[in-house]
Parts: C-alpha cells; structure tokens; sequence
C-alpha cells in the first residue's frame, strides 16, 4: 500500500517513507480483494503504527503569533475580498485587524510576538521593520475595502513610529531595528526583495500610498529619495528589487485616487473592483477627513477619478469612471 520494503524505497539504506502509486480500487484489484476489505486492513495496520509512533518524543510546535505574518495575512484578506467578494474573507480581515490592535499593538507601538502560553515573551520582543510594514500594508488594504478611516489612523500612527525610530536621515532607508531595541554592533537595512518583499521596499510603497492619502509631501519626498537610492539596483538586478520595480511604475507613469462618495458608495467600490486598475487608491463612503474628499460629498453617490490630486468632474456610474480613466 505503502511501497515500504526491507531494503528501503528511499537513497538511505533500510529507509522508507510512505509512498501511495495506486489508487485503492486499483490495488485491490491487483491484490484480489474488495476495496472495503483493504481498506479495513490498512486501517487496522495504521492504528498499530500510530501506537507505536505515540511512544516517541513528539515534535516540537511553534505556536508564536507573528506581526508581520499576520500583516501579510491580513493583506491577502483584502485583496481576496476585493476580487471574490467574499464576505468572509473580510470578516476575517476584521477579525485579524483587531486581533493585532488588542494584542500586538501598544498604542503606536507594535510587539513582535503573541504567545498566550508565554505571555511575557510580548514585553521583551521588540518588532522590527518588516512587522510595521507589513501591519501598515494590511491596514491600508482594510481601509479600502470598508472605508473605516480609523485603519488608516492606525497605519499613519504605525509609519511616524518608523520615521521616529527606524529612518536613517543619511541613507534615506529604515533600519530593521529600532533605535529603542537592544544595542547592537551594527543595525542592518534590509533592501532587497527575496521570498517576500524586503522591508524598506513595502515602507517605501506604504510611504507613496499613505502621502497619496493625506496630502503629505514629507512621506512622498522620502519615497522619491528612496527609489533613486535604489535605482541602479534595480537597473543591474531587477529580479531582486521587483516589489521597488512596481513602486518605481507607480511614480513614474502615477496612480489614479479614485474617491467615491454617498449613500451607495460600498455598492459602487465593489461594482468597480469588476475592473482591473492596479495603479490606483480608493477611498471614500458616507464621511470622511481625507484631504481628498473635502468637498466632495452630496446628496447623490458620485464617483471622482483624480491623479495628482486633481480630479475629473464627477460621475455616477463606474462605466463612465472606468472611460475617464481610459481616455
């Protein structure tokens, strides 16, 4: 059933592992049994091999709860509501957002891990960058798909956090630790994107998306200092700095702030979530203290197409948004 044999199916002598070829009607029939009989017998051997594996030390479990993991979660959770309209996908978004607030979070500050079996291990473990990052993206996806300004707040509390105690003026680049972390010999800067993101490149991009927001030169000045700091890595490996490639289309060419206010301001985001724009931020609902949206609310739900903070006249369905955006 296994292909286990006394010599070993595997490089090791005498070793094997659990290897299935054949499905169990198949087998059954090579072997001249009904499948229910082979299936009872291998039941009966499992039990007898999972008695015996029981006597051995089991393996250890990592149960540790991680801030940035969960900033990437949560940041698959939106962009999973956003293109399936899932409604669970967003309550757990909600779920996992306030998670974060209530037990990795300290006002501005964030902890690096959860453990309710070591509660202890949160006190002494400072985040590093790419847990702000990573929390900061996360909030920004959730914001976009509930319009809840409060996970920007969240997010723009996070960043000049990062600003206070991470940034290196001369380099324009964040640290991966903090100035108030344990002292070290020499504090590195994490810029090249690997298996996920590096950390300074999803602060650059949170720095480009939250200026866009609130209007704030100071964030898209460090963008711009970041990305020429980075450029002719990105010119002579751009596999390596694909996350700052995407950030680099996004100053270059712009990104569309698309503000959609009104009663049925969540009826119409999710109508124009149906169109693929990536170069975009979205923002909105029924109130709102965005620079953006000043002036911008009515009786009626109207939708903005701006770039560069100046807007087009509004409209009242996405297929006339989608061709301004077009044209």
């Amino acid at each position: 059933y296994y292909n286990v044999t006394d010599d070993g199916n595997w490089e090791e002598e005498q070793t094997n592992i659990f290897l299935r070829k054949l499905e169990d009607a198949e087998l059954a029939k090579k072997l001249g049994m009904s499948v229910k009989d082979l299936t009872d017998k291998i039941s009966v051997s499992r039990e007898k091999i999972f008695r015996e594996r029981s006597r051995r030390i089991r393996p250890g479990l990592d149960n540790k709860i991680l801030a940035s993991w969960n900033g990437m979660m949560l940041k698959a959770l939106t962009d999973a509501y956003r293109v399936f309209d899932e409604k669970q996908f967003l309550e757990m978004a909600l779920q996992n957002a306030n998670f974060i607030i209530q037990n990795l979070s300290d006002n501005n500050r964030l902890k690096r891990v959860f453990d309710n079996r070591n509660p202890d291990i949160s006190k002494k473990e400072n985040a590093f960058l790419d847990d702000y990052a990573f929390v900061i993206q996360g909030f920004i996806g959730l914001y976009e798909v509930t319009f809840d300004e409060k996970w920007l707040n969240h997010a723009l509390s996070f960043l000049d956090y990062c600003i206070a105690n991470f940034y290196d003026q001369e380099s324009g680049m964040f640290y991966y630790t903090s100035a108030t972390g344990e002292q070290l010999i020499a504090r590195k800067q994490e810029i090249m994107d690997n298996v996920i993101p590096a950390s300074n490149s999803v602060m650059a991009n949170n720095l480009f998306i939250l200026g866009h927001f609130y209007d704030n030169k100071t964030y898209l000045d460090k963008t711009v200092q970041m990305l020429r700091t980075v450029k002719p890595y990105i010119e002579s490996y751009p596999s390596g700095y694909s996350n700052w490639a995407t950030l680099l289309m996004y100053d270059i060419f712009g990104i569309y702030e698309i503000a959609i206010t009104g009663a049925d301001a969540e009826l119409k985001r999710k109508e124009f979530e149906k169109h693929y724009v990536p170069n975009k931020i979205i923002l909105g609902g029924l109130s709102g203290t965005l620079p953006l949206l000043d002036d911008k609310w009515g009786s009626e739900t109207r939708i903005f197409v701006c770039k560069n903070r100046t807007c087009r006249l509004p409209v009242t369905t996405i297929e006339e948004a989608v061709k301004q955006i077009l044209s």
